[in-house]
């Protein structure tokens, strides 16, 4: 036979089971010695705890304590000019790959094409004016040009690398700061 474990006496104690849970420990309980000495010790510690005077604080630690769960949120400088810094790279690496992107969508158009080319009955005028907006999209930025950056492939894994590394050290993931460590600054 299976025991009751420490957590469901504990409730039991409480008040918390329900009624099922309740009937069902009282049930066990009249049946196993071993739980009912369980139970019973745990009576007598609650008993003893409660008999415990409590004593005053010599020291509030209230704001102590709250401080150290919830730091101040301080916005430096340098991580206005990071998240800069990644929005540009990430600006410059899309300038960069816009021609594959380019080339890549022409090649893609056709079999897109096709499969917007059955739209849901009912639905033809919204279907037509989401083709035309497309079309016209797709025509007016089509001239569009950016400079192409023919990188050898270990060049463009290096410029992605230093990328990733300076994302996150500005997201405080490489090098969190020694606040975060228990340490403070003076």
């Amino acid at each position: 036979m299976k025991h009751v474990s420490g957590e469901i006496l504990n409730e039991y104690l409480d008040g918390t089971l329900d009624e099922g849970a309740r009937k069902a420990v009282e049930g066990h309980l009249s049946e196993c010695a071993v739980c009912r000495k369980e139970l019973a010790s745990l009576q007598t510690l609650f008993a003893s705890l409660q008999t415990i005077e409590e004593l005053p604080l010599a020291v509030d630690l209230t704001d102590t304590v709250l401080a150290a769960l919830l730091p101040q949120q301080e916005v430096r400088r340098w991580t206005l000019w990071v998240g800069a810094l990644q929005i540009a790279a990430v600006l410059v690496m899309a300038g960069f790959l816009w021609p594959t992107m380019q080339t890549w969508l022409e090649s893609v158009q056709p079999w897109l094409a096709q499969l917007w080319a059955v739209p849901a009955p009912g639905q033809w005028l919204l279907w037509e004016r989401l083709l035309a907006w497309a079309t016209a999209v797709t025509q007016q930025y089509r001239p569009l040009t950016l400079p192409t950056f023919n990188l050898p492939a270990a060049q463009w894994g290096l410029l992605l690398g230093l990328a990733l590394l300076l994302w996150l050290t500005a997201n405080r993931l490489l090098l969190p700061s020694s606040r975060q460590n228990g340490e403070s600054h003076a």
